[in-house]
């Protein structure tokens, strides 16, 4: 099973509760490092083996965009507090707090930065990168690649090797 991160922390109580029913019932769980799969093909060495671009430019670029959904990502992750985990944004008087929300999203984002970035508007600014300055068909960015392998899905792959054997 694969499911997206979508601003989940890894010690979220879904994924807690998730592994523990995928464990359970014996089935195999991907859950993205990033948040959306998306943000897999925008990875600088994806970038690297499909176009050429050298390492090193890709990765400034992959920053480059990154720094600018900074204001996004944080949006995205305050709302997701508020809407989807509001106990988490209560002072001690049991009320919402905003600086305890921008304490919290803070914390996340200089952590996590690349792994809250969120993946549908980065492939997009990846994708435009690579039409209107690079002059490349962008949808290129779609294929396969040794560039995209991801130690936790090779993990997950294994898990399902060692419960066949």
């Amino acid at each position: 099973m694969h499911i997206d991160r979508d601003q989940k922390t890894d010690d979220d109580p879904d994924f807690v509760k998730l592994r523990a029913d995928c464990n359970r019932d014996g089935i195999a769980l991907f859950i993205t490092k990033f948040q959306e799969i998306e943000s897999y093909f925008c990875l600088p060495e994806h970038i690297n083996e499909l176009y050429g671009i050298p390492v090193e430019e890709a990765q400034d670029q992959y920053n480059k965009m990154v720094d600018e959904l900074k204001e996004e990502t944080l949006r995205k992750l305050s709302n997701f507090i508020l809407r989807e985990r509001p106990k988490l944004s209560q002072n001690e008087k049991g009320q919402p707090d905003i600086d305890i929300i921008n304490e919290l999203v803070d914390s996340w984002y200089a952590k996590n930065k690349y792994e809250f970035t969120p993946g549908k508007e980065l492939l997009g600014k990846t994708k435009r990168y690579l039409q209107d300055v690079k002059k490349f068909d962008p949808n290129i960015i779609l294929s396969i690649s040794d560039g995209l392998k991801c130690n936790e899905f090779s993990k997950t792959l294994q898990s399902l090797v060692q419960t066949d054997a």
